[in-house]
Order: structure tokens, then C-alpha cells, then sequence
């Protein structure tokens, strides 16, 4: 049994936990809260449905699943931990260079990594269902440049799978995902987000 302790952490979310692997520091640990039907139950089903109908598919723009290990906070899914090329930092989410002002509907590197990212879905008909900014890592390179890499949200729901078998159909959905949340470009996303963050600095404060 692997144990964790807090010097492995890495971050959280609402649904789980994630920590370096103590043995293994090109992988992570990702530890649903809920102890049956959690996120990385789901995703490893879609992950085993994706070995066997893209098995030359490269791992470039959603992490690689390596199956599940026993840890003492619980059944831990192991999956590439996102680093920056050359460094063992752990890459920083997409939503983190936006709120730090370094993304830019002008600038031409994140215009690329944006393009390179949808690209890379559409190609391989990968379905992503929360194009959240936070559920995407920026992954900085050693040329300056980024990859963007969803690390949440991967997989589907659907109880008749046609989208797995049928590119089409895989696309379309992709589409209504991207649509969803302003992600098919860089200036509508961005605009989405400043005007979220202009409503919610309106909201009234609650009284507790």
C-alpha cells in the first residue's frame, strides 16, 4: 500500500484529491472524496473504452491513465502528472495565466497553444465535457511556448456510446461542450470570463 502524506500534495478540486506519486515523480495520484462512482471510476472506463478504439492515439493533450494502486486515504488513479518541460514543477492551470493577465485574444503563443489544443480533440474525436480553465493545465515549454492539457472532465456520460464509434457524432458533441464555455476562441472566451467576473464582483454579499 502506498502512503501519502502532505509533503506529496498537489492540489484538489470539489470531487478529489491529487499527490505526487511518492515512488514515480512523472506520476500523480488522484483520489475521488466519494469512495464508489467517483470522477476517476468514470474516466477509467472511458480510458479502457480509448486503448481499445484509438490505440495509436498520443497522449499530448489529455494525461495517460496507468490504472488504479491502494493508498492509505483510499484507491488512488494513477495519471501523468503535468510538469513544465525540463522541470519538476507542476504546470499551472490554463484559468491561472488568465487571472494573472498573461493570456491575450492577441497574443500569438497562446493563440497557438489554444488552436493546437482543439485541434488535437476534433483529430482524435476526444470528448471533454467541462472546458472549465481550470480543468486544463498549461504545460510551459522550454522554446516559450504552451500546451494545453485537460486534466478534468474527461469522458462522457452518454448510456448509448455511439460517440465513441462514430467520429461525427464525436465531434458534434465535442462542439456543444466547447460552445458551452466560450472555448471555441480565445477573445470569446476570455470575454466570458471577464463578464463572469464583472457579474460576481456585483453580487451582493450574503448574510451569515
Amino acid at each position: 500500500m502506498i502512503q501519502l502524506d502532505d509533503t506529496l500534495y498537489v492540489g484538489k478540486g470539489i470531487n478529489r484529491v491529487c499527490y505526487r506519486h511518492p515512488s514515480d515523480p512523472g506520476k500523480c495520484l488522484k483520489i475521488d472524496k466519494r469512495k464508489h462512482g467517483g470522477p476517476t471510476e468514470k474516466e477509467a472506463h472511458y480510458y479502457k473504452k480509448l486503448a481499445r478504439i484509438r490505440p495509436l492515439m498520443e497522449y499530448t493533450f489529455i494525461p495517460r491513465f496507468y490504472g488504479f494502486v491502494d493508498t492509505d486515504l483510499g484507491r488512488g488513479g494513477v495519471f501523468d502528472l503535468i510538469q513544465d518541460e525540463g522541470t519538476s514543477d507542476v504546470s499551472q492551470t490554463f484559468r491561472h495565466y488568465i487571472n494573472h493577465g498573461q493570456v491575450t485574444a492577441e497574443n500569438p503563443i497562446w493563440i497557438a497553444a489554444h488552436s493546437t489544443f482543439l485541434q488535437n480533440l476534433y483529430e482524435e474525436a476526444i470528448i471533454i465535457r467541462d472546458f472549465n480553465a481550470s480543468n486544463i493545465c498549461a504545460r510551459k515549454m522550454l522554446d516559450g511556448s504552451y500546451q494545453l492539457i485537460a486534466i478534468d472532465g474527461i469522458g462522457h456520460r452518454d448510456f448509448i456510446p455511439l460517440c465513441d464509434y462514430f467520429r461525427s457524432i464525436a465531434c458534434r458533441k465535442l462542439r456543444r461542450h466547447i460552445e458551452r464555455k466560450g472555448m471555441q476562441s480565445l477573445p470569446t472566451l476570455l470575454s466570458r470570463l471577464e463578464e463572469r467576473n464583472r457579474i460576481g464582483k456585483k453580487l451582493p454579499l450574503s448574510k451569515g
